[in-house]
């Protein structure tokens, strides 16, 4: 078990507003799977990422990359990473239930 000086992650801004915190917990090939620790601010987003969720998971006819570019990616969010792990400018973020987080460079 990691202590908190030894954690690592990233916090997920917009703008000026923290929108929740990612706890790396492990890997699965390219996905880093964390914990996520949402902010007030993400209530605000809650709903683009489970609906990205949703098309992922029973996309019919919709194109979830689609709706992740005009949603989700054109929100232009900001990963600042602690504790000695990096990722890529360009990512890919699906949060499920508001409580973990998959994150992978584009």
């Amino acid at each position: 078990m990691m202590s908190e000086g030894q954690r690592r992650g990233w916090e997920l801004w917009r703008e000026n507003k923290l929108i929740g915190v990612l706890h790396f917990r492990s890997r699965d090939r390219d996905w880093f799977i964390c914990d996520f620790e949402p902010t007030l601010a993400f209530e605000n987003y809650r709903h683009l990422f489970d609906k990205y969720v949703e098309l992922i998971e029973n996309p019919g006819d919709t194109d979830y990359a689609a709706f992740y570019d005009e949603h989700i990616r054109s929100l232009d969010l900001t990963l600042v990473s602690f504790g000695n792990i990096s990722i890529g400018k360009e990512f890919i973020l699906d949060i499920f239930d508001g409580n973990e987080a998959w994150l992978r460079s584009r």
